[in-house]
C-alpha cells in the first residue's frame, strides 16, 4: 500500500456531480472556485503533510487544476479524510483563509 493518496479539487466541488468526479455529498461540497493550493493549505491545517502537484484531472484533461499528494495518517481512510477536508474548507473558505476582520 502506498504511503500517500491524491486529492483533486473536483472531489470537493459542490457544483460537480458524482459522475463529474465529486466524492463528497452535495451538502459537504465546497462552493465556488477551489485550487490545489487551497486544498494543500487546508490539509496542513488538519495536520497532514501535503504537496501540490501540477497534474490534470483524468476526467477533464483540459483543466489544469493540479492535485495534492497527501501523506496517509494511521487509521484514517481517504473518504473520511475528504469529509474532514470539506468541513475545514466550509468553516474557513479559501478566499477568507488567513484574513483578519
Amino acid at each position: 500500500m502506498p504511503a500517500h493518496f491524491y486529492v483533486y479539487p473536483t472531489y470537493l466541488k459542490k457544483g460537480h456531480s458524482r459522475a463529474e468526479g465529486r466524492r463528497v455529498s452535495r451538502e459537504q461540497g465546497v462552493p465556488g472556485e477551489l485550487t490545489a493550493e487551497d486544498l494543500a493549505t487546508a490539509c496542513r491545517t488538519l495536520g497532514v503533510e501535503a504537496e501540490v502537484e501540477t497534474r490534470q484531472y483524468p476526467r477533464e484533461p483540459w483543466r489544469q487544476e493540479g492535485r495534492v499528494k497527501v501523506t496517509k495518517k494511521d487509521g484514517i481512510r481517504k473518504e473520511a479524510f475528504l469529509a474532514d477536508l470539506s468541513r475545514e474548507l466550509l468553516l474557513h473558505p479559501p478566499g477568507n483563509r488567513g484574513r483578519k476582520d
